[in-house]
């Protein structure tokens, strides 16, 4: 057992969950501080009863902290990359299908061999991913109860959190329970984090800003919405995602009708939306937009007229 890269490994998971040595040790009778900081520093060797409290405080397995960091599987990453890259789902069940058989690939040949952190990277895309096709909870409310507080007071977020905040968002959504003042702290926290934010973390971030946008739309605060627009035209600049780029504009022609009550300039970024769409070869989203823009104008002339 190498104690340095044990002690290198307890030290960054510690700090990438933002759990401080005082939260390890609690009342120091397993393990004190001055103990853990010997470890982390590659002065004390850890018992194998030592790195099971420390495992299980930081909430990863042993296994985990024993073994040397190894590549994962090729196909894998193909897989994992599709789930966050691939086509867009939107209730579409073929395309349900699609991702709904990539999962599979992952749980039948890779899962039970991944690191922790992978695994719960995976768990967490599936939760989203039926939320989005039946519209219920499952079980994203029992992974908020027992994440959130250490996310929310979190300063450095990884991918995982990023996707704990995406599934508070979108449960927000569907419950139709929007806590102001949460929302407006995890907003600016992970606008703050997209400087810093790399690869996938920025997929999930634009993710996020959707359903910032959403819940911006249900409240009628389109000043704010126009800023998350902004912020999320730039953002799809430096991804180079196009994928969003209808949504966007969809989103910002919903602003300029009912904001700035402009249906002329409006149906311009809503065709701007259909043509992205099209040009992606995403005739479903294509359509959903059309349809999108034939309710907005029956509820503004409803509202204006």
């Amino acid at each position: 057992m190498n104690l340095g890269n044990i002690g290198e490994k307890i030290r960054l998971l510690r700090e990438k969950k933002g759990i401080s040595r005082e939260t390890v040790c609690e009342d120091e009778r397993d393990l004190t501080y001055k103990q853990l900081g010997r470890i982390e520093r590659g002065e004390s060797r850890p018992t194998l009863e030592t790195l099971a409290f420390i495992a299980q405080q930081l909430d990863v397995d042993i296994a985990d902290l024993l073994s040397e960091k190894k590549e994962l599987p090729k196909r894998y990453l193909e897989l994992k990359n599709l789930l966050f890259r691939g086509i867009k789902v939107y209730q579409n069940e073929e395309r349900a299908e699609t991702v709904d058989e990539q999962f599979d690939e992952i749980y039948n040949n890779y899962f039970e061999d991944l690191p922790r952190y992978e695994q719960d990277t995976i768990e967490l895309k599936q939760i989203l991913h039926d939320m989005t096709l039946t519209k219920t909870a499952g079980s994203a409310e029992e992974i908020i109860a027992e994440s959130f507080d250490r996310v929310y007071k979190k300063d450095d977020l990884d991918l995982n959190d990023f996707l704990i905040i995406k599934l508070y968002f979108n449960l927000s959504i569907l419950k139709n329970e929007v806590d102001t003042e949460e929302v407006k702290t995890l907003s600016q926290k992970v606008i703050e984090k997209i400087e810093s934010a790399i690869d996938l973390e920025l997929l999930v971030i634009g993710s996020i800003l959707t359903s910032i946008a959403i819940i911006l739309i249900e409240k009628k605060n389109y000043e704010e919405l126009l800023k998350i627009i902004e912020i999320g035209e730039k953002l799809r600049k430096k991804t180079l995602d196009f994928r969003s780029k209808p949504v966007f504009c969809m989103l910002k022609g919903k602003c300029i009708l009912f904001h700035q009550k402009d249906p002329e300039l409006a149906k311009q970024h809503y065709q701007e939306a259909i043509t992205s769409a099209e040009m992606l070869e995403d005739s479903f989203l294509s359509e959903k937009i059309k349809e999108e823009l034939r309710n907005d104008l029956i509820e503004y002339n409803a509202l204006f007229s």
